[in-house]
């Protein structure tokens, strides 16, 4: 809202010019910095961006912008209707979105991912040049993968599995021979399947 005013050689003196470009390059570091942090599970990207976003239309519309006739430098009508416009479609812009926003949240299941291409923007499986099954988190569902197994009683040891995959579907797995065969290995290792077949 004061954006003339940060590098305004009127208000300022010699040297604050360059403590205010420190301040927002600070602040660019900063948004920078979050959306990084975002990459990890349970930190959520969108939400942060909508937040800055809606924050900014807000301040838009509703900071008081100081004036640079306190500074003894006057302003025209123009910088009035300009301010008016921001106010206003700052205002109008925030409230539709917000509304919108709240639509979208409230009417779904929570479970659906409407855009899940978007899902590389809110997490990233972690560190990138591991094995697959060596990360240190992944981005999907597959840890709450459930399985039913058919037990061969001559052996005592399971031969196949009903694997349910996080979006309900169920595919039957026969256990390869390299996996444990009893229940508590199986179950570790169904992530991992999951992540293959799912």
């Amino acid at each position: 809202m004061n954006w003339n005013l940060l590098f305004n050689e009127f208000v300022n003196e010699r040297g604050a010019r360059m403590s205010h470009a420190r301040v927002l390059i600070v602040l660019l570091i900063d948004i920078i910095l979050n959306c990084i942090l975002g990459l990890t599970p349970f930190v959520d990207n969108f939400t942060h961006l909508g937040g800055m976003i809606y924050g900014f239309l807000c301040g838009l519309s509703t900071i008081q912008m100081i004036s640079l006739r306190f500074f003894g430098d006057e302003r025209r009508c123009a910088h009035k209707a300009k301010l008016f416009c921001f106010r206003f479609f700052g205002l109008l812009i925030s409230m539709a979105g917000i509304i919108t926003s709240s639509i979208f949240l409230f009417s779904g299941d929570g479970l659906t991912n409407p855009c899940p291409s978007c899902t590389i923007m809110s997490c990233i499986p972690f560190p990138p040049w591991t094995a697959a099954n060596e990360k240190w988190w992944y981005c999907d569902d597959c840890s709450q993968a459930t399985a039913e197994g058919t037990l061969n009683t001559a052996t005592g040891q399971f031969v196949e599995m009903d694997l349910t995959c996080p979006d309900e579907s169920v595919i039957n797995v026969k256990v390869d021979e390299t996996w444990p065969k009893d229940e508590l290995g199986l179950e570790a290792m169904l992530p991992m399947i999951c992540r293959e077949r799912c």
